[in-house]
């Protein structure tokens, strides 16, 4: 008892002794407790009560077996110094208060006072004489006065006592249960909180205390604690070990599009510089040998230049490819119906040429680099022309919804055409580099417009897609989040 009378001490002189888990354990407890303690007192008290009254209430049965003959006897006799003296006797228990003997001779005898009805309990008993030879005489009549005073008073008595050796027994046991739950429980639940707030996945818990040979639950806690900083320290050093992979990839990454940038600078210039000969000399072959060269020579020439046209339009294209790919300039709010206006006036003259028109919506503002979105629609543009059916006027129309439902909000834009359309099935096909669904001497192109668009959609995380119907014409469906407010 000493012993835990020091742990209580030095518990409660620390400052950790703010034990809210153990507080509503004792608050339960006692309540249950108390709860069961007036159960049982109320039950314990109410049979001690009707105990005492029942032997208060004997006092009448002891009179017709101990008192009652004598005092009959005495009276019969008319002695009554005897009969005084027999009522003395019956006053002098306590819970008798009141005795009135009157005789049928006349004589009376009163010892005592009357209490009110509600602490005593009246009885009027006849007083009856048994001659010799068998013959009953009435000789008067006995009222008895037993009070209850003694038993309410030994009721309340009891009552304030057990409550509190209850009280002082509830007390006592919360207070040691107190102390033992913070000794065995609440110190260490301080402990694990402690541990767990410092973030250090290298350490280990321990608990300073007694263990037993079983494990409890304190130690499953450890255990699985432990357990998880364990876990958790081996992913970190995976993922110090991923982000050093990371960083030496792109650490590569870096240089590898650096070499191909200016791989791609230097090789455009040389790609070019043969084709500039080839035409340079081509043009002068057909100016100075023009008279001795016939149809089939200057034929030749013809389609050698072209080819040399083709050639420098695909490393034209190319160039442009890799630069937006490489591209990573910063956002800005870009106003779609300018653009469109400004792609419109750039295809005028070929719009007039052909009897085109262009139809359009209201067109929102998003996030992008201008020129890209600018070529963008351009060449989405240039397409439609390149693409036009022969047998009707080329009709463009433009339109714009929100699509609210997608994970992200987006703007949906369509550029629709009446054109030569294709087979749907080679969607896929005509959003690569080089795929071209017509031959070169049918339309020229080096198959790298779409490719560039689907690139530049991608820089600003959006779709491209395309549908098609022969001869029906074809739509292109842009997808670009909506600009953040």
């Amino acid at each position: 008892m000493s012993g835990l009378a020091a742990v209580l001490s030095r518990s409660l002189s620390t400052s950790r002794w703010n034990n809210r888990l153990a507080m509503r354990l004792i608050v339960l407890t006692v309540l249950l407790n108390t709860v069961l303690s007036l159960f049982s007192t109320g039950f314990q008290l109410y049979y001690r009560y009707e105990r005492d009254v029942q032997d208060t209430v004997a006092i009448f049965d002891i009179f017709d077996q101990s008192f009652k003959a004598p005092l009959s006897k005495a009276i019969w006799e008319f002695n009554f110094k005897q009969a005084e003296e027999i009522m003395i006797g019956l006053q002098s228990r306590r819970e008798v208060v009141f005795l009135d003997l009157q005789a049928t001779t006349g004589q009376r005898l009163t010892f005592g006072q009357s209490e009110p009805e509600e602490h005593t309990i009246s009885r009027q008993m006849d007083l009856i004489y048994t001659t010799i030879g068998g013959e009953t005489r009435p000789i008067g009549m006995l009222k008895m006065d037993v009070t209850l005073a003694y038993v309410d008073q030994l009721f309340w008595e009891q009552l304030v006592t057990i409550l509190l050796a209850n009280l002082f027994k509830t007390l006592l046991a919360s207070i040691i249960m107190f102390a033992l739950f913070y000794y065995l429980v609440a110190r260490h639940l301080h402990t694990i909180a402690s541990f767990v707030q410092s973030g250090d996945p290298s350490a280990k818990l321990t608990l300073q205390r007694r263990r037993g040979s079983d494990r409890d639950d304190l130690d499953s806690v450890v255990h699985a604690i432990n357990a998880a900083n364990d876990r958790h320290q081996r992913h970190m050093d995976h993922q110090a070990l991923m982000n050093e992979e990371l960083q030496s990839t792109n650490r590569r990454l870096l240089e590898s599009n650096e070499e191909l940038r200016q791989f791609s600078t230097v090789a455009a210039h040389d790609l070019q510089e043969p084709l500039r000969k080839i035409q340079i000399f081509g043009d002068l072959l057909r100016i100075e040998y023009q008279s001795s060269l016939d149809e089939n020579g200057q034929a030749y020439i013809d389609r050698m230049t072209q080819a040399a046209d083709r050639q420098k339009g695909l490393i034209k294209d190319l160039l442009e490819f890799s630069k937006v790919s490489q591209s990573r300039q910063i956002f800005a709010p870009v106003d779609l119906n300018l653009v469109m206006k400004q792609a419109s006036l750039e295809l005028e003259g070929s719009l007039e040429e052909i009897g085109g028109t262009i139809s359009k919506d209201a067109l929102p503002v998003v996030d992008g680099v201008d020129v890209l979105i600018r070529k963008l629609f351009g060449n989405l543009l240039s397409n439609a022309i390149k693409y036009r059916a022969a047998d009707r006027p080329l009709q463009i129309t433009i339109s714009v919804k929100r699509d609210d439902q997608a994970a992200r909000p987006e703007w949906v834009i369509t550029v629709a055409d009446n054109g030569i359309g294709f087979d749907n099935k080679h969607a896929d096909a005509i959003l690569e580099p080089f795929k071209r669904l017509q031959s070169g001497h049918q339309i020229r192109g080096t198959g790298m417009g779409l490719a560039i668009c689907r690139k530049i959609i991608q820089q600003h995380n959006g779709e491209l897609f395309a549908e098609g119907e022969v001869d029906k014409g074809s739509v292109f469906t842009i997808r670009l989040p909506v600009a953040k407010a």
